[in-house]
């Protein structure tokens, strides 16, 4: 008598971020790239609930202006997923952006089982199930979900009185509980492939050295599409951001005597662009939209004047803001300056185009300068740890080299990550290697700033634990780390981009007249102007070369030098004389 065998599939999604409508908000355009209109249309046509098991990881009501639906009986985004028959969810990392009463009231709106082994509550009893087992065909599935324990760090505040831990322990205690009751084990967690913060266990590539008996593990958190990756044995497949992806999952099995046995394992990602919206689902949640639309309309202020408020981008992967001061930065530094009550502060670009247009300013528009719900963290720093921390973000910069044509980012630093200063006056030196580039800090009277001097500093809450924190990468042991003043400037306000909205309205009054400090500055560099000026022309028009400039996530990563001008005045000549023939 032969073996039984059968298949079993997951489809599992994540980081949906309130992607519920196919339409940009920000730029007031349809957007089918991915929303859950269209993965209504993926999953009804894929979707066979004898066989699958339909999960979700996490990161689903936040952002796209999601947020406007957080007091709401059932948040639109939850209702969908318990529409569509979402057996698991399990929550993401901004879940807890917005405090422990919103978690709660999410996880309550959830029809499946939630899951969540690593927090617990200030009884020390868990905020979810560790996991589950489902049985489908007559195959035990257990499925064990873990948060990054970095959220501890992200929403301190919001967390305060609950315990997260490492997942690594987590997950052995775990296993010992599940010891003999499955055929088959999933993990659904919300961290990527990467440690954070230092933190052994808060990424794939070493919490999965620890457990090989894991069949396949749905990591979530990063944004990129992971169709199939193996570490140590264990299958891992990623999902792309804002509902543009759908993971599928298929398992092989065998059954042996009395237990079943995976024989074989396949992942791939379903972009969802291809699929058209529902059109029931539309009609059911067009007062969403019409209400996000409404909300995300409203006139907030007037930018004066006739320029951008970051200048014009000479590329779009190259903005001006990260060359050269701007009023954009200046205004957004001066948001965290007011409401904090410092004289020195950060600010990140969130994207490369990051800008307001002259004329009316909307709320959609207000978002886009900072679009993360970051609280404002104000510390005591010395002039000492400022350094440190002004050279360590200067490492954006490629090292420049004679025959450069044009200054470039270094791979793998994304925009968001390259903090803009504002209270002191700098200079980067760019020919100069990283770590030896800062020159010239003084106060703005033009006296040097002292490394034993101390004064308060006010940073959002992600370049803060990212950087400055405990396991932040700025400053050694002998700096000592910057002493926490205040974890969370104007609680009233609550975020960043809410200070931002109400310094709009209610300081200026609506009116941005944009004002630059013009407080640091790029040196090291030099070049032919007209050969510059080519290079940026080429940059523009997509005709230098692949193997020269590398846009990931619109990362400019390498040089153009004098050669690959020459290139592309050859290409052009060549097809030029192709299209004559």
């Amino acid at each position: 008598m032969s073996n039984q065998i059968t298949t079993i599939t997951l489809l599992a999604t994540s980081d949906l971020h309130g992607r519920l409508y196919p339409y940009d908000y920000i730029f007031e355009k349809e957007d089918r790239t991915g929303s859950m209109a269209q993965l209504v249309t993926a999953v009804k046509q894929i979707y066979g609930p004898s066989t699958m098991v339909l999960m979700d990881g996490g990161d689903t009501i936040q952002d796209n202006f999601a947020e406007l639906f957080l007091e709401d009986e059932i948040h639109p985004m939850m209702e969908t997923l318990n529409d569509l028959g979402y057996e698991i969810w399990t929550t993401g990392n901004h879940e807890y952006d917005f405090g422990m009463n919103i978690v709660k009231a999410v996880i309550g709106q959830f029809h499946g089982t939630v899951l969540l082994a690593n927090v617990y509550d200030e009884e020390g009893n868990r905020l979810a199930k560790p996991y589950v087992i489902l049985e489908k065909q007559g195959v035990r599935i257990a499925v064990i979900s873990m948060v990054s324990p970095n959220i501890a760090n992200w929403s301190e505040t919001n967390l305060k009185g609950y315990t997260v831990t490492n997942p690594i322990p987590e997950t052995e205690r775990v296993l010992k509980e599940l010891e003999g009751k499955y055929d088959v084990l999933i993990g659904l967690c919300h961290m990527g492939f990467r440690d954070e913060l230092g933190v052994e266990g808060s990424g794939m590539n070493s919490f999965l050295e620890h457990f090989p008996e894991f069949d396949v593990m749905i990591t979530c958190h990063e944004h990129d599409l992971v169709e199939s990756r193996e570490i140590n044995g264990v299958l891992c497949a990623e999902n792309r951001s804002d509902a543009k992806s759908l993971l599928r999952v298929t398992l092989d099995l065998e059954k042996e005597e009395k237990r079943w046995k995976v024989v074989s394992k396949k992942s791939e990602g379903i972009l969802l662009e291809g699929y058209e919206p529902d059109p029931a689902f539309l009609e059911k949640y067009r007062p969403c939209h019409e209400r996000t639309l409404e909300n995300s309309r409203r006139v907030i202020g007037t930018l004066t004047g006739k320029e951008y408020l970051a200048g014009e981008n000479p590329v779009f992967f190259m903005p001006k803001a990260s060359f050269e001061p701007t009023p954009l930065v200046t205004l957004l530094n001066r948001v965290l300056q007011f409401y904090s009550g410092v004289r020195v502060s950060c600010t990140i670009l969130c994207k490369y185009n990051t800008n307001l247009n002259p004329g009316p300013v909307t709320l959609n528009e207000s978002e886009w300068l900072f679009p993360f719900p970051n609280t404002v963290i104000k510390v005591k720093m010395t002039g000492r740890q400022l350094r440190k921390f002004i050279e360590y973000s200067a490492q954006y910069y490629n090292t420049f080299h004679e025959g450069d044509l044009t200054i470039t980012f270094r791979i793998g630093w994304p925009i968001f990550v390259h903090d803009i200063f504002s209270g002191v006056n700098y200079e980067i030196n760019i020919a100069r290697e990283p770590g030896e580039r800062i020159e010239n800090l003084t106060w703005p009277d033009g006296s040097p700033v002292k490394d034993e001097e101390e004064f308060e500093f006010a940073i959002p809450s992600f370049r803060y634990s990212t950087t400055l924190a405990e396991y932040g990468p700025v400053l050694c042991k002998e700096d000592g780390l910057p002493e926490m003043i205040e974890e969370m400037v104007r609680p009233d306000l609550g975020t960043y981009p809410m200070m931002i909205l109400d310094y709009i309205e209610h300081v200026l009054n609506g009116i941005i007249v944009p004002e630059n400090e013009n407080n640091w500055k790029l040196t090291g560099y030099s070049w032919d102007e007209e050969l510059h000026a080519k290079a940026m022309d080429y940059l523009a028009r997509g005709l230098i070369p692949d193997s020269v400039i590398t846009v990931n996530h619109a990362r400019n990563c390498y040089p153009v030098r004098l050669e690959h001008i020459l290139e592309a005045e050859k290409q052009q000549s060549l097809e030029a004389d192709e299209e004559n023939k």
